[in-house]
């Protein structure tokens, strides 16, 4: 996802129905150089993955506390499968909700780098008549747990941690969103040119490898504990 829009929450809900008529059972969410958007998408989305719980709240020095919660109302709630959410050091605000939510409240593992740290509420006030408006922070987004998401001068730390970071370096990020780009003309080739280009992508992006290998260790987890040791190997995605 590159924006979370009005149309987000739907088309996710869509695509997440399919999954789970299709019997997919894991999910990576990849929120990387996602800039943000807006929140009730952010919320919706986050809705779709847990039961309930604070999906995050608004707090400022003259505001009073606002809770953005979810319902029992998602298509992929817990129980139906993983997630792993990508983000980086161009994930911010609702991206940030996203991920930092869905970590806080027990659903998904972050991998990546640490986000952008971008959680502020801005208004616009108009001054000297007409002629000019001042943008005014006047909260800011904190998870359930308390997180301050929002990076401010004295900050050391901020926005979301991955709780496994896998880190690209300039060069490698740059295959790596280049080769992203070519993936999303896909449905223009045959399947011979789509299977190629995956495999080249899935090669190159070590942040995708490290999401995948989280969800086949999951897994394993859950294959060990209903009793079947015998774990099918290693699949890349198709």
């Amino acid at each position: 996802m590159k924006q979370f829009t009005k149309n987000s929450p739907e088309n996710i809900d869509a695509i997440l129905e399919k999954f789970v008529a299709d019997g997919i059972d894991s999910i990576i969410l990849d929120l990387r150089d996602n800039l943000g958007g807006l929140l009730d998408a952010a919320v919706n989305i986050v809705d779709e993955f847990v039961e309930a719980g604070t999906v995050v709240y608004t707090k400022g020095r003259r505001q009073k506390r606002r809770d953005f919660s979810a319902n029992e109302n998602g298509s992929y709630l817990r129980g139906r499968g993983h997630v792993v959410v990508l983000v980086n050091g161009n994930s911010a605000s609702a991206a940030e909700i996203v991920s930092g939510a869905l970590q806080c409240l027990g659903r998904a593992v972050v991998v990546g780098e640490r986000s952008y740290g971008k959680g502020s509420v801005q208004n616009l006030m108009r001054v000297m008549g007409d002629e000019a408006l001042l943008k005014l922070t006047t909260a800011y987004y904190y998870l359930q747990n308390g997180r301050l998401l929002h990076r401010k001068l004295d900050s050391r730390d901020w926005g979301i941690n991955p709780g496994i970071k896998v880190s690209l370096s300039m060069e490698k990020r740059s295959t790596v969103l280049r080769l992203h780009n070519k993936a999303g003309l896909l449905k223009e080739f045959d399947a011979v040119v789509r299977k190629k280009r995956l495999e080249d992508l899935y090669s190159a992006d070590l942040q995708l490898q490290a999401a995948v290998l989280v969800l086949n260790l999951q897994k394993m987890k859950d294959s060990l504990a209903a009793g079947h040791p015998a774990v099918a190997g290693r699949k890349e995605p198709s």
